[in-house]
């Protein structure tokens, strides 16, 4: 299962926090769309951003979730919003938008503003 989130900062360090890569390397990210595992049968990779340099105009991160069959949802959801909260905790920004919702930088809050806006492919559909 795949689908995608939309993050927005205004800090330009999130590909940074997220991927732990080097400024040196943000180029080979764009390229080679890094990918990251958070644990076994959860990735995220990066599929796209937009950014501005005008300042006070936000950025958007576009990241692809991949869910393996042998992961149940909720769990999945738990581990992806825990990482992404882990990652973002310590910034300054004490909010951040996800698939324009805008939430406090909680787990919680984090993984019902992607689960709100999870929408389940056909193949899922035909699953259930």
């Amino acid at each position: 299962m795949e689908f995608d989130v939309w993050i927005e900062e205004h800090d330009r360090n999130l590909v940074h926090d997220l991927f732990g890569v080097d400024y040196l390397d943000y180029n080979k990210v764009y390229v080679e769309k890094h990918k990251k595992m958070i644990c076994e049968g959860v990735t995220f990779h990066y599929k796209h951003s937009y950014a501005c340099d005008a300042e006070n105009i936000s950025s958007w991160m576009i990241i692809t979730m991949e869910i393996g069959r042998e992961v149940a949802l909720p769990i999945a959801l738990g581990v992806i919003s825990n990482f992404i909260y882990d990652k973002l905790k310590d910034r300054k920004n004490q909010r951040i938008a996800i698939n324009n919702q805008i939430v406090q930088l909680d787990a919680k809050q984090i993984e019902q503003a992607i689960l709100t806006n999870y929408i389940p492919t056909k193949e899922e559909e035909k699953e259930e």
